[in-house]
């Protein structure tokens, strides 16, 4: 089981070793999983926070606000019941409902460096980088 722990400035962490899901931190959408290739997001307000003390996420999908249920262990991490604003923006909405599907798919997170990859098993569905 990961440990749980509170930073300097009093944001509790989700720490597996040298690892940490920091709940302050936002993770900017930059590669979503289409079919079966990773592809590269340009210009998004996609981002994701998590806030695994409360077994809270949240964030924006690139036109609407959304929330949804948490849970991690280790380096598993498991995101439902998705709720999020109704508007249609036609620029990111293919984009924006991919998000969200991917979300709860995830089964796996890791960070390498600046990065953060939520995976299914051994497949990167979701990139983001440390804002």
């Amino acid at each position: 089981m990961a440990d749980i722990s509170t930073n300097e400035e009093g944001h509790t962490q989700q720490s597996t070793g040298t690892e940490t899901l920091a709940d302050s931190t936002e993770w900017k959408l930059v590669a979503l999983r289409d079919a079966d290739q990773l592809d590269t997001i340009g210009s998004t307000r996609a981002f994701i926070r998590f806030d695994a003390g409360n077994g809270r996420v949240g964030g924006n999908g690139g036109c609407n606000s959304f929330g949804g249920s948490l849970a991690v262990a280790d380096n598993s991490i498991h995101i439902d019941r998705i709720f999020s604003t109704k508007m249609y923006c036609a620029d990111v909405q293919r984009h924006e409902d991919q998000f969200f599907r991917l979300l709860e798919q995830a089964d796996r997170w890791q960070l390498d460096e600046s990065q953060l990859k939520l995976s299914k098993g051994d497949t990167v569905l979701l990139v983001f980088q440390k804002k």
